[in-house]
């Protein structure tokens, strides 16, 4: 028997965008983004992502100023037991999404192969998940997810629909939640380009030899390490950086003369 679709804002995967979708956006977007402190926005803004793709539970995770760890900086619906949780990015369900820039869409988090993403989901009575990069054109600033009691709950609409909600609503949060970026020039953080020299000599290696037009293949051979431990090296010192790119990282290597 077909299991009967729960009525949430969206249309059928297979219809084309319709303007419905974009009022429902504009709605859902002015609605979180009122005259608010960063608390009270976070939690509007994880409350309108929740109503848009009819789940029961929704949270925002924000990189720290390393950007090694992701925070859980609110939740929305029954997740209160998960706030203010560090992961690690590297073990984190987000993780996937920060160092790819792309949306994810599990299966079945009760089956993650991580006990930590596991516990999470079974704790909050959640099975599918939905989790949309939440990010500036300059920077990545942190995931935003939904979740929902069943596998297989969200559709490619849904991902559509909550991407460019998060779009819509990364640079207010930078602003209010974040301030001035901690790379900023000027911003007085340890963060500044000029702390940007401080490379491990692995890092060292690895960058001079990209900035030889070597690919991370190559890159390996050379250093006698695998692929995946190089590739490993470069997502970190984008996530580090805030580049969302290789191309990015590279060129603040040019502009900052980091190897120098």
């Amino acid at each position: 028997m077909e299991r009967a679709t729960p009525a949430r804002a969206r249309v059928s995967d297979d219809a084309p965008r319709a303007s419905a979708d974009l009022v429902l956006l504009r709605a859902a977007a002015s609605g979180a983004l009122g005259p608010a402190g960063p608390a009270r926005l976070l939690a509007r803004v994880a409350g309108a992502a929740a109503r848009l793709c009819g789940a029961r539970l929704a949270s925002i995770a924000l990189l720290t100023e390393g950007r090694d760890h992701l925070e859980l900086r609110s939740v929305f619906g029954t997740g209160g037991v998960i706030a203010e949780q560090r992961l690690p990015v590297r073990r984190s369900l987000n993780g996937t999404v920060i160092t790819s820039a792309r949306s994810f869409r599990s299966p079945d988090v009760w089956r993650d192969r991580r006990p930590v993403v596991r516990e999470i989901a079974r704790r909050n009575r959640t099975r599918g998940v939905l989790i949309v990069p939440l990010a500036t054109r300059e920077v990545m600033l942190g995931t935003l997810a939904v979740a929902s009691r069943a596998p297989w709950e969200f559709s490619s609409r849904d991902e559509a629909v909550l991407e460019e909600f998060a779009r819509s609503v990364a640079s207010p949060i930078e602003h209010a939640c974040l301030g001035r970026r901690p790379w900023e020039p000027g911003s007085g953080s340890g963060r500044r380009a000029a702390d940007l020299g401080r490379l491990a000599p692995r890092e060292r290696d690895i960058l001079a030899l990209l900035m030889a037009d070597r690919t991370c293949r190559e890159v390996a051979a050379a250093l006698e390490l695998s692929d995946h431990t190089v590739r490993h090296h470069v997502e970190r010192l984008k996530l580090r950086f805030g580049k969302a790119t290789l191309h990015g990282l590279l060129g603040l290597v040019i502009e900052k003369h980091l190897l120098g």
